[in-house]
């Protein structure tokens, strides 16, 4: 009798310790951890881990700018006296200031944002003399358009109250391959490519 109840003791603490084994063990259906991961668009998804989150849940950052701001492709600046004017190139864009197109000194700066669509930030410093008195020659390099596609583009303007880009008058040099606007004062504008059978506006 005995005997046979330590046997049932024995087998009992093995069946015990085999259930204790499983229950440790990690389960190979078990959801993976969330790892960082850069979608389309570039923005982050980023864990608790790696930042100050307590829920554990992935979040994205309020600005995308914020983590890969927009890095310029080419930029150019150059000090011109408003009552001679000069040049400024850097890239594809170029800005011609006339005689008289401001009083005093300026610092005249082209950032070029995206060489495809030829997006470029216009700059005078100081701010005040944004309001040319004569009118700024803006001109864009497009001699890798074709002839259709010259004759279909355009110098677009950015409106930062409307949140949207809009037409200008533009001026075409088929022999030179180039699309000019006359600016009466800086911002950013752009003159890309137009689609097959649309114009670039």
């Amino acid at each position: 009798m005995k005997r046979n109840g330590l046997r049932r003791l024995a087998a009992l603490g093995a069946m015990l310790a085999l259930a204790a084994s499983f229950g440790c063990s990690p389960l190979p259906t078990a959801p993976p951890l969330a790892t960082n991961t850069t979608p389309k668009g570039g923005v982050q998804l980023l864990r608790d881990d790696d930042d100050e989150g307590e829920d554990g849940r992935i979040r994205l950052p309020d600005d995308p700018r914020e983590i890969e701001p927009v890095e310029p492709v080419d930029s150019a600046e150059k000090m011109l006296p408003g009552v001679v004017g000069g040049v400024v190139a850097a890239g594809k864009v170029t800005v011609e200031v006339p005689a008289g197109a401001f009083d005093g000194m300026g610092m005249v700066k082209v950032t070029v944002l995206d060489s495809v669509t030829r997006h470029c930030r216009l700059e005078i410093t100081p701010g005040g003399l944004n309001h040319f008195d004569v009118p700024v020659k803006l001109t864009f390099d497009c001699s890798d358009f074709t002839y259709d596609e010259l004759r279909r583009s355009g110098v677009q303007w950015f409106n930062p109250v409307e949140q949207q880009w809009v037409q200008v008058d533009t001026y075409m040099d088929f022999t030179k391959g180039t699309v000019s606007a006359r600016l009466e004062h800086f911002s950013e504008y752009k003159c890309e490519k137009p689609k097959p059978g649309k114009a670039s506006w």
